[in-house]
């Protein structure tokens, strides 16, 4: 998978209009620091435009498909940070409750309040990222990537 730093669908219309494969551009794209997983690959098989290098397609598309497993990391890695640091933390609000009392109570309640944005956050993106793949995947597109001897994944 490779990405460019910046282009829209417009940008990806015009350059179909005028005739021009902008997959096809040396020196333009630049490797991905990931993998194409299958979700993107479905999201591309609705929204993409294609190429003689593959698929093109805008990265909102790929950024709304990846959104909520980027967040579940990081809830992971949030949790991980509480559960490795929690001795400290606790001696932490013990020293400042102390000096001001309530801290710990504010606290537990700001933590929940964290928790249901977080979570609230999470459903949105599952829900933005269910749309992208609600569209119609495009037969098209579907037999060119075949053809470019392309992986199809299973329940499309």
């Amino acid at each position: 998978m490779e990405w460019v730093d910046y282009f829209d669908q417009s940008f990806i219309d015009e350059a179909v209009a005028r005739g021009h494969d902008i997959g096809v551009l040396e020196d333009w794209w630049k490797p991905a620091e990931s993998r194409a997983e299958s979700a993107v690959l479905r999201v591309a098989l609705r929204h993409g435009t294609a190429s003689a290098a593959g698929i093109v397609i805008p990265g909102i598309h790929v950024a709304q498909v990846r959104r909520p497993g980027e967040l579940a990391a990081l809830a992971a890695e949030s949790e991980r940070v509480k559960r490795d640091g929690a001795a400290t933390f606790a001696a932490v609000d013990e020293y400042i409750e102390a000096q001001s009392p309530g801290w710990i109570a504010y606290g537990k309640e700001l933590d929940e309040r964290v928790r249901e944005s977080m979570e609230r956050t999470r459903q949105e993106a599952l829900a933005e990222a269910q749309k992208e793949l609600d569209a119609p995947v495009k037969d098209d597109l579907v037999e060119h990537w075949k053809r470019l001897g392309g992986p199809v994944p299973a329940g499309l």
